[in-house]
């Protein structure tokens, strides 16, 4: 099942289609007229609660916030992605090593994702938060 979803955006993104070649590219977040901003969007089929950006391939595309309203049938939660706007609401960024990897494999539409815990030190006190972790596929297979 893909998990990877790419999307155009109108908004500045580090990722890119470069209309002169066609190929995806990354750079700093920002727009012009020779690029088609685009972001990546990582799923899970993991329980979404309220709250949770969710994704869902056969209604648009759509990327939308769960009301806890209405049926999920067909969604997934997005847990990675390069939406500034998720990624400011708490959803976890994309790091520049897959974005780099992903930009010359741009065919690949599912990558494994393991949980991991981040120890982020504070004066007096350790906070473990969760994150994903992607693995980058290294086999010649890459959509299986």
């Amino acid at each position: 099942m893909k998990n990877i979803h790419v999307l155009p955006t109108d908004k500045p993104s580090r990722l890119f289609v470069d209309i002169d070649d066609n190929k995806l590219k990354i750079t700093q977040p920002l727009s012009g007229e020779y690029m088609m901003n685009q972001n990546i969007y990582i799923t899970s089929d993991e329980e979404i609660k309220e709250g949770d950006w969710i994704f869902n391939e056969e209604l648009e595309p759509s990327v939308l916030k769960c009301s806890g309203k209405g049926s999920l049938r067909g969604w997934n939660k997005i847990i990675l992605t390069t939406d500034i706007d998720l990624i400011k609401d708490g959803v976890q960024a994309i790091d520049d090593k897959f974005l780099e990897w992903f930009v010359k494999n741009a065919s690949c539409e599912f990558v494994k994702i393991v949980d991991d815990v981040e120890c982020l030190p504070m004066p007096n006190i350790h906070i473990h938060k969760r994150i994903y972790k992607i693995i980058i596929p290294h086999n010649k297979n890459l959509n299986k």
